[in-house]
């Protein structure tokens, strides 16, 4: 099971924040006469609300190409100069000849800026188990990495969604009261399924791999698909039709596969290319159906999507409607 989830700081500060409001809440006494709750509950809803949409411009931004970070960009033949000149100093470390932190990070941190690299590298200095320095360089990830930004959305959703029923007074007065209660209460029950298949289905999918991953098993199709396009060229027009509506045909596919070599040509060369593109239908096929049973598992990763993103679209249009019209009126 992945649990670097639960070992989030944003799971603490989320908390924290909610239950200073819960406790807020339960001694206010009449909350409808609590105006300064049900302002501050509003407007940190708002907040908790506006930070969940931060990591989803964030996630498209970066899969779009277009975040900062891409701009920061220096060629490999650099990377490759800096990373062979911190390994001369992870050999002077090891020996001992290196000891003083301050100098080995001094010396380091002039390395990356000397080939151009110190604003995508930068350098941590840690011990291992028995007591060695290493010397490791990591990216420096200006905007954090993703999987920090994924874990404040989660909790921080968490989060709105306690803050709007605290702003409710638990119970919705109105028809609008009711729209934002209940596609909060959707959007983090179906966030709850997300995280819950966030972190076990990894491990699934890891065990259902085996030989092939998911990335593995789709660059060797395409590799299959090519070969078979180039197999079929090689075969005369009546092995080629025999293997076309054999490979078509989902059903017996070993006994038919069996019956179509035996159909081969009698010239000796003839025969053997029409068996090698027999033999890589048959790879094929057993390549196509491991990728689609991963591709299954992959997918019920992703299942709780079809509720949650729907329902935090019409959330956020029916918090903005509530917005302006509080402010309006």
């Amino acid at each position: 099971m992945n649990t670097e989830l639960f070992k989030s700081r944003h799971a603490f500060v989320a908390g924290l924040l909610l239950l200073g409001f819960a406790v807020w809440f339960f001694s206010t006494g009449d909350w409808e006469s609590a105006r300064s709750f049900r302002f501050g509950s509003g407007w940190t809803a708002l907040v908790l609300f506006a930070m969940v949409l931060a990591y989803v411009l964030r996630k498209n931004v970066h899969k779009a190409g277009i975040s900062p970070e891409f701009k920061m960009r220096v060629p490999l033949a650099k990377l490759e100069k800096a990373e062979s000149r911190l390994s001369g100093l992870r050999v002077l470390i090891s020996s001992g000849k290196l000891t003083d932190p301050a100098e080995i990070m001094e010396r380091g941190k002039a390395m990356l800026k000397q080939e151009g690299v110190q604003r995508v590298i930068k350098l941590r200095l840690l011990e291992n188990a028995e007591g060695q320095q290493i010397l490791r360089a990591v990216p420096t990830d200006p905007l954090g990495r993703m999987a920090r930004w994924m874990h404040a959305h989660l909790y921080y959703g968490l989060a709105a969604g306690g803050m709007v029923w605290l702003h409710a007074g638990g119970m919705p007065q109105s028809s609008m009261g009711y729209a934002l209660a209940g596609l909060t209460l959707v959007v983090v029950l179906s966030g709850i399924g997300g995280i819950f298949l966030w972190a076990v289905m990894p491990r699934i999918l890891t065990k259902a791999e085996r030989d092939l991953s998911v990335e593995k098993a789709h660059a060797l199709l395409d590799s299959l698909d090519r070969k078979v396009a180039l197999a079929y060229e090689s075969v005369d027009a009546s092995t080629r039709a025999v293997c076309e509506d054999v490979d078509k045909s989902g059903e017996n596919f070993t006994q038919r596969i069996e019956a179509a070599r035996k159909a081969a040509p009698e010239d000796a060369e003839a025969r053997r290319q029409a068996e090698d593109l027999m033999a890589l239908l048959g790879q094929r096929r057993q390549v196509r159906g491991e990728w689609k049973a991963l591709m299954r598992i992959k997918q019920r990763m992703h299942v709780w999507r079809v509720v949650h993103l729907p329902a935090a679209v019409l959330l956020s249009v029916v918090i903005l409607i509530h917005v302006v019209s509080v402010l309006w009126y």
